[in-house]
């Protein structure tokens, strides 16, 4: 009899102990939070300016090291601007619902980034690459939260996309 009492009294003490385990736990959210983009301040955007102009000029002699620099440099730009980097891939669609131009240029430009680090790209994707990595910085650097004019990278004005 005591041997079924000890048995039950562990049985309970195992279910509170997961029942207390469960409470405990955060609830995952079950739709992913907002993105919370911010503008770039003026200083940082003109330093990324400079920063994009020498990739730009690097590319003519070393166009696959210029696409390395191209493609860490837009990602200090997402970063900074507050695009989840880290797991970009996992929240693609939920970004190019609002976004899909920065979603676009970001995946052709990292898959050659890819082919490149394993030595298959050719000179012409690398300029493709290039060339949607300079589209995607231009988005960004002139994209605005709330709307607003900003000035486009050379200079012009421009409507936040």
């Amino acid at each position: 009899m005591y041997g079924l009492l000890a048995v039950l009294l562990v049985i309970g003490l195992v279910t509170a102990v997961w029942l207390v385990s469960r409470a405990r736990r955060p609830v995952a959210p079950t739709e992913p939070e907002p993105l919370q983009l911010r503008s770039l301040p003026d200083a940082v955007r003109k330093s990324f300016i400079n920063e994009w102009r020498t990739v730009q000029q690097r590319f003519v002699d070393q166009p696959s090291t210029a696409l390395g620099s191209a493609n860490s440099l837009l990602t200090q730009v997402m970063t900074e601007r507050g695009y989840p980097v880290a797991d970009f891939d996992d929240r693609a669609e939920l970004i190019g619902l609002d976004h899909p131009e920065v979603v676009q240029n970001y995946r052709i430009a990292r898959k050659i980034h890819q082919s490149n680090r394993e030595k298959r790209a050719s000179t012409e994707q690398l300029r493709t690459a290039l060339v949607s990595y300079r589209s995607l910085f231009e988005q960004l650097l002139t994209a605005h939260p709330d709307g607003q004019l900003t000035a486009h990278p050379d200079g012009q004005q421009d409507r936040a996309r």
